[in-house]
């Protein structure tokens, strides 16, 4: 029994270590390969992306995307607002709001997501 805990205990911790921190500030970036539908960033950037967060099942579509680059196309969204804690993300490309069309899902990544809070501005020391 104690040998059962442990491994869970390892499993656990090792698989919350592997999370990224996210913040209200943190974007998404990945990597979209070119092939014969999409030759450009600007073909990429036009793709429609969906989310699917925490493994729900009806994708999300992500807005305020942006590619750049020739060979290899790198696209970055904000990331949307999550509560805090642990966190799941794949994410999918089409060329059409129809799900037919739709890639595979990405890898999964996993992440922790913090509120961080505006830091003050316009102290002064009042005499």
């Amino acid at each position: 029994m104690k040998k059962i805990f442990l491994a869970l205990l390892i499993l656990l911790t090792s698989s919350s270590a592997l999370a990224q921190a996210a913040t209200n500030n943190s974007k998404l970036s990945w990597n979209q390969p070119l092939d014969t539908l999409v030759t450009t960033a600007a073909q990429a950037q036009a793709l429609i992306y969906k989310q699917y967060p925490d493994g729900i099942t009806t994708g999300i579509v992500i807005t305020g995307v942006t590619c750049t680059g020739t060979t290899t196309v790198t696209c970055t969204a904000p990331l949307p607002a999550y509560t805090v804690g642990s966190h799941t993300i794949t994410l999918t490309a089409s060329q059409s709001t129809d799900a037919t069309t739709e890639s595979l899902k990405s890898n999964v990544v996993s992440f922790t997501f913090k509120i961080i809070v505006s830091a003050p501005n316009s102290v002064t020391i009042i005499p």
